[in-house]
């Protein structure tokens, strides 16, 4: 009887085959064309994929345009260093998104402030506009240290109504909210003197322009094939870290066809030494207040500024001789913004100076608040210092 000869396991069809699917499945993975992702760096820009809808969008909010912009260098992904808004901002709104608004087109003033009786405009350009403040037509007197229109603190304490306000607010849509925002913000500048009052608002309806992902109060901002995020960011005149906190992204992760809540910038900044306080504004429209801390025997200059440089962990050069970056006993924290003349905006390691006068001249924060006004400010942006 013929014995029936065996099979090398090295001929057989069952091993080739098993063969052939793990090299199969290694390139894969090598090339990133595997679902599961790969073990390489991080995208620096967009990548071309399937578009996915914003939450309550639909196909009809797709508008690509005929051309990308020019690719911008990507930046490492070490460089980002997330924003950290005031907690209570970090909320999610439980309803659905708003519709977006449809208000009059109007361009963006160089004054925000204006006049003394600024008259506030909602616009929605979905490249150029933003939630704006237009200056009216008559011209301010000229002044040697500009100010906000404001009323005298003292003016005996009187209620708000917020009979309009709330009605606005309970319509629930975006045309409510900008109009409310913009009575709010009317109300913090013109009558500091009601602000207690105000905050409720109007820290609610900044939270839902400024610091939270939904609802949309422009058009959103598609991403295309090439898109950075570093340079949709300059487009609005924002930080890139600005957007990647307010769309919970990660700014070397953004995919072709997502689409980013944007904020027309500059952000700005005014100091009310009387206060001890520094608001955060857009175009006039209030985005934030901190607690701050001044310079000793006046020596907090008063006028208006431009942020001409930012530093993250800065070294510290006083009379006391150089201080470097990493030294506890560095008097600024980790975030320096150069307002010129050697003057800036900077954290501390003393708390407790802030709400006092207790600086040569620059104005502290505490580290939280000072590395949000960071995220927020750009170079170029106004920081006005008043009495």
């Amino acid at each position: 009887m013929r014995r029936q000869s065996r099979q090398h396991p090295l001929q057989s069809f069952r091993f080739w085959f098993l063969i052939l699917v793990v090299v199969s499945a290694t390139a894969a993975w090598k090339l990133g064309l595997s679902p599961f992702g790969s073990g390489g760096s991080a995208p620096q820009i967009a990548e071309t994929q399937g578009i996915e809808l914003g939450e309550g969008a639909t196909a009809d909010d797709l508008v690509l345009d005929a051309a990308p912009p020019p690719q911008a260098e990507p930046f490492p992904s070490e460089a980002y260093e997330p924003m950290t808004p005031p907690a209570e901002f970090l909320t999610e709104r439980s309803n659905t998104p708003l519709p977006r608004a449809n208000t009059p087109d109007r361009p963006i003033e160089e004054n925000p402030f204006g006049p003394a009786e600024p008259e506030f405009v909602a616009v929605d350009d979905p490249r150029t506009a933003a939630v704006v403040q237009a200056a009216g037509t008559e011209e301010p007197a000229p002044a040697e240290e500009p100010v906000v229109a404001r009323a005298d603190n003292d003016v005996p304490f009187e209620p708000v109504d917020f009979t309009e306000i709330d009605a606005l607010l309970e319509q629930g849509t975006i045309e409510g909210d900008v109009a409310a925002h913009r009575l709010l913000s009317e109300l913090y500048w013109q009558q500091p003197n009601t602000r207690e009052q105000l905050y409720d608002r109007i820290d609610t309806t900044a939270r839902r322009i400024y610091f939270q992902p939904q609802p949309h109060y422009m058009e959103a901002h598609l991403v295309r094939p090439g898109d950075a995020l570093e340079a949709i960011a300059k487009e609005y005149d924002v930080t890139y870290s600005y957007l990647a906190q307010l769309n919970r992204v990660d700014p070397n992760r953004i995919r072709a066809g997502q689409k980013l809540k944007v904020i027309k910038g500059p952000f700005n900044a005014v100091v009310d030494l009387s206060d001890y306080e520094l608001t955060v504004h857009c175009y006039g429209f209030y985005v934030y207040r901190f607690p701050v801390g001044i310079g000793k025997d006046g020596a907090t200059p008063i006028g208006t500024f431009t942020v001409e440089d930012k530093v993250v962990n800065p070294p510290y050069y006083g009379p006391e001789g150089a201080i470097a970056a990493d030294d506890p006993a560095n008097p600024i924290g980790e975030r320096w913004i150069s307002i010129g003349d050697g003057y800036g905006i900077h954290g501390t390691i003393d708390p407790d100076s802030i709400g006092r006068n207790e600086s040569r001249g620059c104005i502290r924060m505490h580290n939280e608040d000072v590395a949000t006004v960071y995220d927020l400010l750009t170079v170029g942006s106004e920081v006005v210092i008043q009495r």
